[in-house]
């Protein structure tokens, strides 16, 4: 399991998920787990117990993609799922620690939100395609602080 992607199942029936690392598609890096993996365990811990579910989160961000699919499938769950900022939530970790029912966060730890950003190159038509990716993103996260 890598480092910053933890799931433990609770005594009581409940579980915990921690994300302490960047947010990216599965085999991107040692360091990145994606939407894939995280839902594969998250509904795994859903499926075992009766209790609330807790995400811890200390990550700076990453995958637009990938936040939003890990996003909607905490959103979608009627379990009580809540969220406590740790450290930091910066980017697209800022929306994932919305997901849930309750969102906690502790004295000295930080949230940012800012508007999506991309690198890009290539001709004007790739770059009219990247303004359009990045409304796109910009109003799915809009959607998900509102």
């Amino acid at each position: 399991m890598r480092n910053w992607f933890k799931v433990e199942a609770a005594a009581r029936g409940g579980g915990e998920i921690s994300i302490f690392g960047r947010i990216g598609r599965d085999g991107e890096d040692d360091d990145a787990v994606g939407a894939q993996t995280f839902i594969k365990e998250f509904e795994g811990l859903i499926a075992k117990g009766k209790g609330d579910v807790h995400v811890r989160i200390n990550s700076g961000g990453g995958n637009v993609a990938e936040g939003t699919a890990i996003y909607n499938a905490i959103r979608k769950h009627k379990k009580r799922v809540y969220a406590t900022i740790e450290g930091i939530a910066y980017s697209m970790a800022s929306v994932i620690a919305l997901a849930g029912r309750e969102t906690r966060i502790y004295d000295g730890a930080t949230m940012m939100i800012h508007d999506p950003l991309l690198t890009v190159s290539g001709n004007a038509s790739a770059l009219s395609m990247a303004i359009d990716s990045l409304r796109v993103a910009t109003a799915t996260l809009m959607s998900a602080y509102t």
